[in-house]
């Protein structure tokens, strides 16, 4: 199930890229990160009253406050470098996710992939670099200018970042529960932009929720929680870094969203398409 979950918080994920680049156009990267936490709180909190944990140690609240801090920045850094740039340039970079999550989750909990996961997650790696590139000679050259463009840079650190809260949600999903953990640090994410908005803006911050109930504001967040809900069912499953591998082909759903919204060109890209499948397919046989 594991799988399933994960392929559908790819769809909702690469649904969610397309609305925050649009959303770059007309507000800041704060309050984009502002107004997507406000709405996903809403989503996710209420039905923490239905699965409250017997017993939560202290390792749970650190865990819990650590991600909080890191995730509040990561959400304004992934909205500032879509404003930097378009897409297909910047959600590539997530792509190294994975790759930072093995020696972290390492570090942190002792997990190793197998050889046939470490094979599906380079085939994942190296497909969504070269959906990006074109094609397969302009590898180095593509990868090389996500690292030297601003937003790229932003994109790259946006997924470190994630990186460590990845592995972070496992240990605080062990401690508590899915549902519990996902409506507890929702809450905790709007907290903190709500405290980054109101050091920057004050008493005029209050202005912000009639901007969050603007049609069309509210979209983000609603998807953002959705793709919540399924990877942390995914990852309750699985090793993070399979996980968050199978959510990364979210940039595959993008790539069709790109052509459908935003008139880009798919021709090049289907050979990528396969080897990312691929890659999936190795990791769903290794579980």
């Amino acid at each position: 199930m594991w799988l399933f979950y994960g392929l559908i918080s790819a769809v909702t994920d690469a649904w969610h890229n397309l609305t925050i680049k649009r959303q770059t156009a007309a507000l800041d990267s704060l309050t984009i990160a502002w107004i997507r936490g406000f709405f996903t709180a809403i989503i996710l909190f209420p039905p923490i009253l239905f699965f409250l944990p017997k017993n939560l140690n202290v390792i749970f609240w650190i865990v819990l406050l650590i991600r909080t801090i890191i995730d509040t920045g990561a959400q304004i850094i992934y909205a500032e470098s879509l404003k930097f740039t378009d897409l297909s340039l910047a959600i590539p970079a997530l792509s190294l996710t994975p790759v930072a999550i093995v020696g972290i989750e390492y570090l942190l909990t002792g997990d190793i992939p197998s050889n046939s996961g470490w094979l599906g997650i380079s085939l994942i790696v190296f497909g969504m670099v070269w959906l990006y590139s074109g094609s397969q000679k302009e590898i180095g050259s593509k990868f090389k200018y996500i690292f030297t463009h601003k937003g790229g840079r932003l994109m790259i650190l946006t997924a470190f970042l994630w990186s460590i809260t990845t592995v972070l949600h496992r240990i605080a999903i062990g401690e508590s529960n899915p549902i519990f953990y996902g409506g507890v640090s929702a809450l905790f994410i709007f907290l903190g932009t709500s405290i980054v908005v109101f050091l920057r803006n004050g008493r005029k911050s209050f202005s912000l929720f009639p901007l969050a109930a603007k049609q069309g504001n509210g979209i983000p967040g609603i998807l953002a929680a959705a793709t919540w809900i399924f990877q942390v069912l995914a990852q309750s499953g699985t090793l993070a870094s399979y996980a968050i591998s199978v959510k990364r082909s979210s940039i595959v759903f993008s790539m069709f969203l790109g052509k459908r919204y935003l008139a880009e060109s798919i021709k090049s890209r289907i050979i990528p398409i396969f080897i990312i499948f691929s890659g999936i397919i190795l990791i769903a046989i290794d579980k």
